[in-house]
């Protein structure tokens, strides 16, 4: 599952691509690919405009556990959303 959401991510096919990633979370959320999972998701997210379902799966990854490089990513990617808010605001 997790191989067929990078497919249709790789694909263009943001929709299948989440709904997958969904999938997977919810049938294993302990396991070790779900921070990659997570960052994956948050990214489609951030790539269709959708900046709250973005920040939500991405600040999620700061309470798993063993997802400290994907935490990290996720910060700078929320950084980086911040930052145009404020651009928008001038």
């Amino acid at each position: 599952m997790d191989i067929q959401g990078y497919l249709y991510e790789q694909l263009g096919r943001s929709t299948e691509a989440v709904q997958t990633y969904k999938s997977y979370l919810e049938k294993f959320p302990s396991d070790s690919a779900t921070a990659s999972i997570r960052y994956r998701l948050g990214k489609i997210y951030f790539q269709t405009g959708q900046f709250r379902d973005a920040t939500r799966v991405w600040n999620a990854l700061k309470n798993e556990q063993g997802a400290d490089l994907w935490a990290k990513m996720a910060d700078e990617q929320l950084a980086r959303l911040n930052g145009m808010k404020n651009l928008s605001d001038i």
